[in-house]
């Protein structure tokens, strides 16, 4: 941090000093390429791939929504055309400043962000009671070359007498446009340093906040603040046929309920209900089969929560992911409002700081139908959750608990209830007591479950039993994520002698599989292994093989050729004498219905010129 020249008006500039929360991150806490690698001052600039000092989402592009699981369960609810975030970081500055410019550092795959949103500085507001949160800046995605570094500088509002001295800063991403991963160096903060005791007037009569707008249902959280009305009396029986009052009274409350569904937007749904009597009375069967509150992260609260679904008792699909920040939603007012919905099947909570044991408890006795229950990063990482409290959720098929910090006795159990479980994803997730849980969690399924058909099992080391996974269950994976896993390949011993024998078995017992991710797995692939899988394997349509080894054109031209359905392959980082860029290109031309990726990484990075930094500026 260093600070401008002695005059009346002090300027600071100054990185990310912490980072306070984040939706997704490629890497584990503290490791290579995790969201805490967005503190600090960038060092490198890198000519084309990812560093282990970047930080790096978890996801890009729109592939992982074609992921077999989404395609059966797919989105809860709709969402309206403006909130199109689809990952989030918040950082701290140490020093409150007036905003005046904001500098990103972006060295691979740019073009996605979407929002940045400022809360105000308050002396006395812990981390996770920051007060409300004003967005500064949005824009749309865009489609960038991923082999250029850049430094993206957004325009945003300038000073005025209402002013705030920025402590928090929200970014929010939106990677679908993004051909590879999106990796972020650094940020640079550029303001008026905040005094205690002085107004913004007092520095620059300039504009911070600008008319920005964004549609939230704020009246209809206002309105929801009111006490409840009484029911209306009973109309009394009439000898004679009432007088139509419009068309709308002609049509059943299904076809109404059908066309209302095409309304995304919480709030213009709501201002519906003054059209006719009979759109108010309707409106309540839309809510009845899904709801989304996602994009209104900002502004639901706990009581608004509650009043919602005491109105929506036969609620069956509900989306709450990234609320509860501030504080809004709180375990008890979560457990009230789960009492109204009894009938809840489908469960989205990712990225819900307010989950706790207490929480997972009440999920457990209010919501025993729920057959889906994605935590993905519930808790924010922080909170250490007792998996062995969802038991009773007997009937679940998907359960998420992806980059979640858990604890489970040393005695595994979860399947022994969960038998009917199909999709197990708990990539990146921190496992605390039990040093053996996931090969012991291999064990538990192989024993009580059937028909098994999606595991991720990201960065997990040393997978004992997952031979003897595959031979139970081979017939219905669809779905497998063994990303930078260590499968040993003399475990048991003596039964695999070489990666083509094991990619050889492998590929005979899982005939329906779809999507495989070996990334970083660095298997040998030769010739002769990608004429056995290609037969093998006739319905794959997504292979990830990052940094594998042994790699020819040939092999792959056999691959493409024999996995017609191929749509996504990523060849980054592998090790091969005759492929090039040239030859890449190549294959596209040859196999343009396949997405293939190529990124290679730059070795031999250079020191990052902040005199000249300026070349590298891309402002809009």
């Amino acid at each position: 941090m260093k600070s401008g020249k002695e005059d009346k008006i002090k300027t600071w500039e100054q990185y990310a000093s912490k980072l306070v929360s984040f939706s997704s991150q490629y890497g584990t806490e503290g490791k290579k390429m995790s969201m805490k690698k967005i503190e600090g001052v960038p060092e490198y600039m890198y000519n084309c791939g990812i560093h282990p000092k970047s930080a790096v989402f978890r996801t890009y592009g729109s592939w992982w929504s074609f992921l077999p699981y989404h395609k059966e369960y797919g989105p809860i609810g709709n969402s309206p055309k403006w909130f199109i975030s689809k990952d989030f970081f918040v950082v701290e500055l140490e020093t409150p400043v007036y905003l005046t410019e904001i500098k990103l550092y972006e060295s691979l795959s740019p073009g996605g962000l979407v929002r940045i949103l400022v809360s105000d500085y308050k002396t006395e507001i812990p981390t996770k009671s920051i007060s409300k949160w004003k967005t500064i800046w949005k824009g749309k995605p865009k489609a960038i070359s991923p082999q250029q570094y850049r430094i993206f500088v957004p325009k945003i509002p300038t000073h005025s007498k209402r002013s705030i001295a920025v402590k928090y800063i929200r970014f929010e991403f939106n990677d679908n446009l993004c051909e590879y991963y999106h990796a972020l160096d650094g940020i640079k903060f550029i303001g008026y340093e905040y005094s205690k005791g002085k107004k913004a007037s007092d520095y620059l009569k300039k504009r911070i906040f600008s008319s920005v707008k964004v549609s939230v249902p704020r009246k209809m959280l206002e309105n929801l603040k009111l006490e409840e009305k009484p029911a209306p009396p009973k109309p009394v029986e009439e000898t004679t046929k009432p007088e139509l009052q419009n068309y709308f009274e002609i049509l059943p409350d299904e076809v109404i309920s059908m066309i209302l569904n095409f309304i995304t937007d919480l709030n213009d749904l709501y201002q519906t209900r003054l059209v006719c009597s009979k759109f108010n009375n309707t409106i309540p069967l839309i809510l009845l089969s899904q709801l989304n509150l996602q994009p209104y992260y900002k502004t639901v609260k706990g009581s608004h929560l509650e009043q919602i679904l005491e109105r929506s008792p036969a609620l069956i699909k509900l989306n709450l992911s990234w609320c509860g920040i501030n504080n809004y939603i709180t375990s008890t007012s979560f457990e009230s409002s789960l009492r109204h919905i009894s009938n809840l099947t489908h469960l989205a909570i990712r990225n819900c700081p307010f989950i706790d044991d207490d929480a997972l408890s009440h999920i457990s006795t209010s919501c025993p139908n729920l057959v889906y229950l994605d935590a993905f990063h519930a808790g924010e990482g922080t909170t250490i959750l007792n998996l062995e409290i969802i038991y009773p959720l007997v009937q679940l098929e998907y359960l998420d608990i992806s980059s979640c910090s858990i604890k489970v006795s040393e005695r595994v159990q979860i399947f022994n209830y969960l038998t009917n479980i199909k999709w197990f994803l708990a990539g990146g997730t921190v496992a605390y007591y039990n040093h053996e849980l996931w090969s012991d969690i291999l064990k538990n399924m192989i024993d009580n479950c059937s028909g098994v058909r999606g595991v991720n099992f990201w960065r997990h080391p040393h997978l004992r039993w997952f031979f003897e996974f595959v031979k139970t269950f081979g017939e219905t994976l669809e779905y497998l994520d063994l990303g930078w896993c260590d499968i040993n390949l003399t475990n048991p011993p003596g039964e695999i002698e070489s990666w083509h024998t094991f990619l050889k078995d492998f590929s005979a017992a899982t005939p329906n599989l779809k999507s495989l991710l070996l990334t970083a797995v660095r298997p040998e692939i030769k010739l002769e292994t990608w004429k056995v899988i290609s037969k093998n394997w006739p319905h794959l349509t997504q292979l990830d093989i990052l940094g594998a080894t042994e790699i020819t054109f040939e092999g792959l031209v056999e691959l493409l050729t024999g996995c017609k359905k191929l749509t996504f392959l990523d060849l980054s980082y592998v090790r091969s004498n005759d492929l090039n860029e040239d030859s890449f290109k190549m294959l596209q031309d040859m196999f343009p219905s396949c997405s293939i990726k190529s990124v290679m990484l730059d070795m031999m990075p250079k020191a990052l010129d902040h005199e000249n930094v300026d070349l590298y500026e891309v402002r809009q």
